[in-house]
């Protein structure tokens, strides 16, 4: 059988994280400023060319379609190459105004309710075409 290129890693702290703030969403999608969300997806595969281009750790889609990222952060902020790769596709297919919003999973894991909002350590607004140079000079698109 052939093995796939593609294998992910992530500890229980990312994993059990990102499965906390999906349903947190799912009950409650005002937690990230949405009110008709229809499905959320774990590892979020977007493929170019058949190539997997970059993953998503949540999608957030609604009717017409993906409308926000979610990136849960462990050890590291999502660095500059992903969000570029995340920028130009949308930007590629015609999606602007999504949004890439960063989680922390110790803070997940530290609520022992439901909270009533969302603690977001980064907001990136893909709105146009982005290079390095923007990246470093404001994240705030």
């Amino acid at each position: 059988m052939k093995k796939s290129l593609f294998e992910a890693k992530e500890s229980r702290a990312h994993y059990y994280a990102k499965v906390e703030v999906k349903k947190w969403i799912e009950t409650d999608p005002e937690l990230i400023g949405l009110t008709d969300i229809v499905k959320i997806i774990e590892e979020d595969q977007f493929c170019w060319n058949g190539f997997v281009c970059f993953v998503s750790d949540l999608g957030v889609y609604d009717k017409s379609g993906i409308i926000k990222f979610i990136e849960i952060r462990k050890t590291h902020e999502v660095d500059n190459n992903k969000i570029l790769k995340m920028a130009n596709y949308c930007i590629a297919h015609g999606w602007y105004g999504l949004e890439m919003i960063e989680i922390s999973a110790e803070w997940v894991l530290n609520q022992c309710v439901h909270p009533e909002k969302i603690e977001v350590l980064n907001r990136v607004l893909i709105s146009k075409p982005i290079d390095n140079e923007d990246l470093t000079n404001n994240l705030e698109f």
